[in-house]
């Protein structure tokens, strides 16, 4: 049975979504090698995983960090592929945190990831990232919200350009 206080975006639906956060290193040196590994980085050319990530701020009081923000078509709708995309992302650089903000229709979200290594013992893989806090009630991880989406064709088709598969 569909919870009806569920919103899940669906057809006839055109709604915009702001991804935000930042990406935290120990020290402002590291700037420079991750402006590097992100310029290499296999971004999407559209949807949903584009380079978003500022990598030029005079402002480095204490921790070096790397700001980005972007505007997508309900990127929600590929949120776990966007946030897998992400955390391969982070396994090429030398950060310590990152946190991304998710302001969409069903609502504002705050995802916190960190390498695993850091949370586990120094035997884990350092190039493994986890998330380490979500929202609550994430809806990413909601079951009638992966049923929805788990059998859409569009999670398989590519978006390119402006175009979005039409049902």
């Amino acid at each position: 049975m569909t919870n009806p206080n569920f919103f899940i975006p669906g057809q006839g639906w055109d709604t915009e979504s702001i991804v935000s956060g930042y990406i935290k290193f120990e020290s402002q040196s590291l700037i420079s090698v991750a402006r590097k590994s992100i310029a290499a980085y296999p971004f999407d050319d559209v949807y949903p995983f584009t380079n978003i990530f500022g990598c030029h701020t005079p402002a480095h009081y204490g921790a070096a960090v790397i700001g980005f923000a972007g505007s997508y078509k309900q990127v929600e709708e590929d949120w776990c592929q966007w946030l897998w995309k992400f955390a391969d992302l982070l396994s090429r650089l030398e950060a310590i945190e990152a946190f991304v903000n998710l302001d969409c229709v069903i609502g504002n979200f705050r995802w916190k990831l960190e390498p695993l290594a850091i949370l586990e013992s120094a035997t884990s893989d350092p190039l493994l990232w986890g998330i380490t806090s979500s929202p609550e009630g994430d809806f990413s991880i909601h079951p009638e919200w992966l049923s929805h989406f788990s059998s859409d064709w569009r999670r398989f088709v590519p978006r390119t350009n402006n175009a979005t598969p039409s049902s």
